[in-house]
């Protein structure tokens, strides 16, 4: 009996032991996870091996980014790497998830880079103070008075040099990213057609793209810019199934190039059309008038 007992004991725990190997989820494959510094944007990298799927949730300011599978890696470096963005990092319970805690409100972009999760923050610029209540009103005599002060005055004249506009490059496994260093917020249009990428600021300047032409960066096989009365106008060649992914850091603007599969080589850029001259050609020097002829 008491070797009944003794044996009766041995299978139990035997069982338990089989009932929890086959019933434990597998064990969390410690996945890198690092972040950087690009300009004024931050990027985090989840290092993953294999595919798996994530969501990423912004309120207010915190950031979650969930996985379908644990990490097994800790996370709280992330704040170290980014102390400009990042105030605190934890990870979640399920051990599938990480939050950070930001500093300023970011705008997010996740996108896979292989079988790695990128994590983007691009800061947002604070909103601007209330402006502040007049004093008192202007009566009617005294704006039709500043309006007849208006309307007297000459014309500001331009400016004698148009501001530079610097554009950095940046080459990455998966796109090249370009960033036009604006010092202050500009209006902008883009357009992609075919692999001729358009950008039309707001403001005339004077861009310097020797970066781009003489560093050849991939994705971009040409660049030139035209300045108008009102506006500057980049014109680039990149691959005809190239996608472009625009977004303001601050005053700057981010453009990511990226080319999901197909042909990496860009087109030609188009040859360059003759602008208006009153927008680029310098007015001619008028000729001296005609000396009246002596008189008899």
């Amino acid at each position: 009996m008491r070797r009944f007992l003794k044996s009766s004991r041995i299978a139990a725990v035997a069982m338990a032991f089989a009932a929890a190997f086959f019933t434990a989820s597998p064990a969390a494959a410690e996945v890198p996870v690092g972040a950087r510094m690009d300009g004024d944007v931050g990027v985090i990298t989840f290092a993953w091996k294999e595919p798996v799927s994530y969501q990423t949730k912004v309120d207010a300011k915190q950031l979650t980014v969930r996985f379908s599978r644990a990490l097994g890696t800790p996370v709280q470096a992330l704040a170290r790497q980014l102390p400009d963005l990042v105030e605190w990092v934890r990870p979640g319970a399920d051990e599938r998830t990480a939050v950070l805690g930001l500093k300023r409100p970011a705008k997010v972009f996740a996108y896979y880079a292989g079988t790695a999760v990128m994590v983007e923050l691009v800061p947002m610029a604070e909103a601007a103070p209330p402006k502040r209540a007049a004093a008192e009103p202007e009566t009617v005599g005294e704006r039709a008075a500043k309006a007849g002060a208006q309307a007297v005055q000459a014309p500001a004249a331009p400016p004698a040099k148009l501001p530079r506009v610097g554009v950095r490059t940046g080459v990455h496994p998966d796109y090249t990213r370009l960033v036009f260093d604006w010092s202050e917020d500009v209006g902008y249009s883009v357009k992609n057609a075919g692999g001729v990428v358009t950008v039309t600021f707001q403001r005339p300047a004077d861009m310097d793209l020797n970066r781009i032409l003489r560093g050849s960066p991939r994705f971009v096989g040409g660049a030139r810019s035209s300045v108008g009365a009102n506006s500057t106008i980049v014109t680039l060649a990149v691959p005809a199934g190239a996608e472009i992914k625009d977004f303001k850091s601050g005053s700057k603007l981010v453009l990511d190039i990226r080319v999901p599969g197909g042909d990496e080589t860009p087109v030609a850029l188009p040859a360059a059309t003759q602008a208006p001259a009153t927008e680029t050609a310098a007015a001619p020097a008028q000729a001296p008038a005609a000396k009246p002829a002596p008189v008899a």
